[in-house]
Parts: structure tokens; sequence; C-alpha cells
């Protein structure tokens, strides 16, 4: 291409000349769409990782929150009377 136009002025144009102008537009409402669909998925995707993180964090070994105590799988006892 150098060796057809030459180095200078932008192989051959001159200044101020128009060689060519197009107008295009795209329909931007599909990938808006999509582009929505994606960010919801991720968000209630998200959203959700952190409700199962709290779960198994408020469930876990450390915390016996979550976990039926000894006396409440034995069922109901009398009481003995201190005297």
């Amino acid at each position: 291409m150098v060796k057809l136009y030459g180095p200078a002025n932008g192989f051959g144009w001159k200044e101020n000349e128009i060689i060519a102008a197009q107008i295009i537009s795209v329909p931007v409402s599909l990938p808006v769409e999509m582009a929505d669909r994606s960010f919801r998925q991720v968000l209630l995707s998200l959203v959700g990782v952190g409700i199962v993180t709290l779960l198994v964090l408020t469930c876990s070994s450390i915390s016996p929150s979550c976990a039926p105590s000894a006396a409440s799988q034995r069922g109901p006892t009398r009481s003995a009377r201190v005297t």
C-alpha cells in the first residue's frame, strides 16, 4: 500500500476531501434485554449464595443453635424434689 500510494498524506487523499460517509443504525433493544436478564441471574445467584452461606455458618458445629440438644431428644422428665 505504501509503495502504491506513498508514505505522505494518507495514501494519496487530499486535505478536506470527503472519501465516503455512511450512517448505520443498530437496534439496541435485544442486547439491553439480554444484559438485563444476565444481570438479574447474577444478582439472584449472589443472593442465593449469601443466604446459603449464612445458613451454613449459623447451623455449623461452631454454633449449637440449630442442633437439637440432648435434653430435647430425651423427652420430658420429672424433676426431682430437693429437700
